[in-house]
């Protein structure tokens, strides 16, 4: 069961500080996308926020009649993107989004959830504490969450935003037993499982970091920078086939992820597969061809060509 507004993906919560950094977010890139369930209608009215990490700003806008919706005058760089709206399952993107040139159209799928609606009050309490914590009021999040959860513990859930404020406040043993009381009732959770093992990664136990992201289905994971960072971890830990799996996962969420590219080229050129290791590289030379890592990859192409 999920609840609207409950900002749990990837253990990090979107703080749209605009009021704060006002547009600081702006620049010349465009973007736009449209919005449909599951059965490929249109979904109007859906809350579009878009947050611009580098500048710690953004603003949100809602998808027509048609579903479609549009940005513009927008920087370069990283921005999340979430997608909310009543009676269905709220979805967060990451993309990289370009000034110079077209930017790919966001198509995304929404589901319908299965929960019932969550009391108006509910959500009015659920809203106040995500507004405690945007402005790093973390204690006072924390109370607000738990005083929900005293009088619905049917609504679980809030476990994780109360592990997401814990994490931030670098309690993450505290934030672990939250994360757990959300598994002990839902153990296949991936927002659960992917906060559990950010919380295991940051203590260092990466062992049981792996053992919470291999309980992961690859595909509820629609945020390629988070499988990225697996992909990295088993990387880490020398399991090289696992790394590749999520690499190549975060490039089917995002098929212009560079450095997903990057990092594939280097694991084939671990396991001497020389042409999938060329293949990823020269991928990467498509996408960027001007940077210091781009130059990195030059000299790895021209290894392989010799050898």
């Amino acid at each position: 069961m999920k609840l609207k507004r409950l900002l749990i993906a990837g253990a990090v919560i979107l703080l749209f500080v605009g009021l704060i950094l006002p547009q600081a977010y702006r620049g010349k890139g465009r973007i736009k996308g449209s919005i449909k369930d599951t059965d490929g209608n249109p979904v109007p009215g859906v809350t579009v926020k878009l947050f611009h990490v580098k500048s710690d700003s953004g603003f949100e806008l809602k998808s027509d009649e048609q579903g479609q919706w549009s940005g513009a005058w927008l920087r370069n760089g990283l921005w999340y993107l979430d997608f909310e709206k009543e009676g269905y399952i709220p979805k967060r993107l990451s993309l990289e989004l370009h000034e110079g040139g077209k930017n790919p159209d966001v198509e995304v799928a929404l589901k319908k959830a299965r929960a019932p609606l969550v009391p108006q009050e509910v959500l009015d309490q659920l809203d106040k504490g995500n507004g405690l914590y945007s402005q790093g009021k973390f204690e006072e999040a924390i109370a607000e969450f738990k005083s929900i959860l005293d009088k619905r513990p049917e609504f679980y859930q809030i476990n994780i935003n109360i592990g997401n404020a814990l994490m931030k406040k670098e309690d993450y043993a505290s934030a672990l037993c939250s994360y757990q009381k959300v598994l002990d009732k839902d153990p296949a959770n991936a927002e659960a499982l992917i906060s559990a093992g950010n919380c295991y990664v940051e203590l260092k136990d990466f062992p049981k970091a792996l053992e919470a992201f291999k309980k992961i289905d690859k595909a509820d994971i629609t945020d390629p920078v988070v499988l990225f960072n697996i992909g990295t971890i088993f990387t880490n830990n020398g399991e090289t086939d696992k790394a590749i799996e999520y690499y190549s996962q975060s490039l089917v969420v995002k098929s212009d992820f560079l450095d997903s590219y990057y990092q594939l080229g280097l694991a084939y050129l671990g396991r001497n597969d020389k042409p999938k290791a060329l293949e990823a590289f020269q991928k990467y030379l498509e996408l960027d061809n001007a940077s210091e890592k781009a130059d990195q990859v030059r000299k790895f192409i021209d290894y392989l060509g010799k050898n």
